[in-house]
C-alpha cells in the first residue's frame, strides 16, 4: 500500500510495522535513502553481518529472477530477525526484476524477515510501485522533491534547531544554490554549519565560499546576458558552461525560473505594484546581489511575450529529456532567439 506523506516520518521509525516489505521510489533519491537508512536503524539489525543481513543489487535480481526468493528463506542465527536490502534503478524495471519481487510477494517466506527496497528515481505510474501499492503487506514509500515554501522552511528549521541565525535574502540565496536532492542538500548546509562555527549568522559570503560553484555563477551570467539582449556575451557564456560540462537541464531550470519571476514581477508591476514590492513576490527571492540585474530585465522584457518564452522553454526541457543528444544545439538555439527578441523589443 502506498504511504501518506504525513505518515512516512513515523513508519520509519517503527521497529515491528505489518510490512514484511518495504519500496523506497520517487525523484528524491537523496531523501529515499535517508528514510531507509533511518528504518534499517529502526529494525536493529546489524547490517553488516551476512547472516542478519544481505545486500543484493539489481544485477543480483536479472541474473537470477530467483535469488531474492533464496535470500528470503535463509534464516538468521538463532531465528532472529533478517534482512534484505536490494537497489535497483530506473523509472522502468526488466522483466526479470519484476518476477523476483512477484515471487516473494506470492508467498512470503519467512515471518521475520524484512525486504527493504531502494528504487533511483521510480514514479508512482510504474509497473513495480503499483505491484507493491495493492499488497496490503508491502509500503511504497514515495519521495518527491518538495515545493520551495516547505523545503525553504525545513531548511530554517534545520538551521535554528543548531541555534544559528539566517536572515530571509541570505536563505534566498542559499536555497537559489541548492540543488533538488535532499541528501546532498543537508550535507552542504551542514558544511556551512561546521564552516562557521562557533560564530551563530550565516551571512551571504558563507553561503557564497561553501555552496556556489563557478559554473552556476556562469549560469547566473549567462541569464543576465540573455534577459538583456546580449547575444555576443549569451554566444561567450554557453561556450563556457559547455566546456564545464554543465548539465542543459541545470541551464534550463535556471532560466524557466528567471523568466517566471520576470512575469510575475511584470504583471504586479503592469497592475500599478511598485517594483520594489513586485520583486517580493519572485520565488526563490531576488537577493541583494542581483536584483539590478533583474530589474534591468524586468524593464528590457516588459513588452514580451513573457507567457510564450516560457512556454518554449518548458518545451524545450522535455524535449531535451525524453533525448538529450543534440540538447547543446536545441539550447543554444532557443536562448539565442530570446535574446534577441529582447534586444529588438523596444
Amino acid at each position: 500500500m502506498k504511504i501518506k506523506d504525513s505518515l512516512i516520518e513515523n513508519l520509519v521509525l517503527q521497529k515491528d510495522s505489518k510490512f514484511n516489505l518495504y519500496l523506497f521510489g520517487g525523484t528524491d533519491y537523496g531523501l529515499s535513502n535517508k528514510r531507509l537508512k533511518t528504518l534499517v536503524n529502526s529494525l536493529e539489525i546489524d547490517t553488516n553481518d551476512p547472516f542478519s543481513c544481505s545486500k543484493l543489487e539489481q544485477e543480483d535480481l536479472e541474473n537470477n529472477p530467483l535469488r531474492l526468493m533464496d535470500e528470503s528463506l535463509t534464516l538468521g542465527i538463532n531465528m532472529s530477525r533478517r534482512l534484505v536490502i536490494v537497489k535497483i534503478y530506473g523509472e522502468k524495471q526488466s522483466l526479470n526484476v519484476l518476477n523476483s519481487i512477484k515471487n516473494v510477494l506470492v508467498n512470503f517466506p519467512i515471518k521475520d524477515t524484512k525486504i527493504v527496497i531502494l528504487a533511483k528515481n521510480l514514479l508512482l505510474s510504474s509497473s513495480l510501485a503499483k505491484i507493491i501499492s495493492e499488497d496490503p503487506n508491502c509500503a511504497l514509500i514515495i519521495s518527491y522533491q518538495k515545493n520551495n515554501t516547505n523545503y525553504k522552511e525545513e531548511i530554517r528549521l534545520l538551521i535554528a534547531e543548531n541555534k544559528v541565525n539566517i536572515s530571509n535574502e541570505v536563505l534566498g540565496f542559499l536555497i537559489s544554490n541548492l540543488g533538488d536532492d535532499h541528501l546532498i542538500t543537508l550535507n552542504k548546509i551542514d558544511n556551512i554549519l561546521s564552516y562557521i562555527h562557533p560564530r551563530k549568522e550565516i551571512t551571504y559570503r558563507d553561503v557564497e565560499l561553501i555552496i556556489s560553484d563557478s559554473r552556476l555563477v556562469e549560469v547566473d551570467n549567462l541569464i543576465f546576458s540573455i534577459f538583456t539582449g546580449n547575444t555576443n556575451h549569451t554566444v561567450k557564456n554557453l561556450d563556457f558552461l559547455y566546456s564545464s560540462g554543465i548539465n542543459s537541464i541545470q541551464i534550463l531550470k535556471s532560466l524557466i525560473r528567471w523568466a517566471v519571476n520576470i512575469k510575475v514581477a511584470n504583471d504586479l508591476y503592469r497592475s500599478g505594484v511598485s517594483i520594489d514590492n513586485a520583486i517580493k513576490y519572485t520565488t526563490p527571492y531576488i537577493f541583494w546581489k542581483i536584483r539590478p540585474n533583474f530589474e534591468k530585465s524586468l524593464k528590457l522584457c516588459k513588452n514580451l511575450n513573457l507567457n510564450n518564452i516560457i512556454e518554449r522553454l518548458l518545451s524545450l526541457e522535455k524535449k531535451i529529456k525524453s533525448d538529450s543528444n543534440n540538447d547543446t544545439t536545441l539550447l543554444s538555439y532557443s536562448v539565442l532567439g530570446i535574446a534577441n527578441l529582447v534586444k529588438n523589443s523596444d
